[in-house]
């Protein structure tokens, strides 16, 4: 099961809220009404929407057979991702500057560009994967 081996749990609430606990049947469905919390379930529509956006600029389908590198091509869609938004933010920016503050613009960007890395990199190292 996902729950036991990836550590996973469930943002979906629970069908009937009204049914107490112990008349509740079911292991999982017993945690689902316990754990449930509206701030990660609010979350879902941000992650539903990224998905359909990598989707639709990188293709749906994944060419690679072993769940491995179809881990590691997912990856890489998703930096994919983050590279194009940041190139469009710096573009955003650059455009919108004065010609003679473009300067302290590019300390400005590298500074965005570092910061963006780092907490990138954070995250990643606080996940394990077993597929890398």
């Amino acid at each position: 099961m996902v729950r036991e081996e990836l550590h996973a749990f469930s943002i979906i609430p629970a069908r009937y809220e009204h049914v107490p606990i112990w008349r509740t049947h079911g292991k999982y469905r017993k945690h689902m009404k316990r754990g449930y919390s509206k701030l990660l379930y609010n979350q879902r529509n941000k992650d539903e929407t990224i998905m359909s956006v990598i989707k639709r600029l990188f293709g749906e389908h994944l060419m690679s057979k072993l769940t491995r590198t179809q881990n590691r091509q997912l990856s890489f869609k998703c930096i994919t991702y983050n590279m194009h938004r940041l190139t469009n933010l710096i573009t955003l920016i650059l455009l919108s500057r004065k010609p003679s503050s473009r300067k302290f613009t590019y300390v400005t960007l590298l500074l965005l560009f570092l910061d963006y890395n780092l907490h990138a990199n954070s995250q990643q190292q606080g996940r394990k994967n077993k597929y890398f």
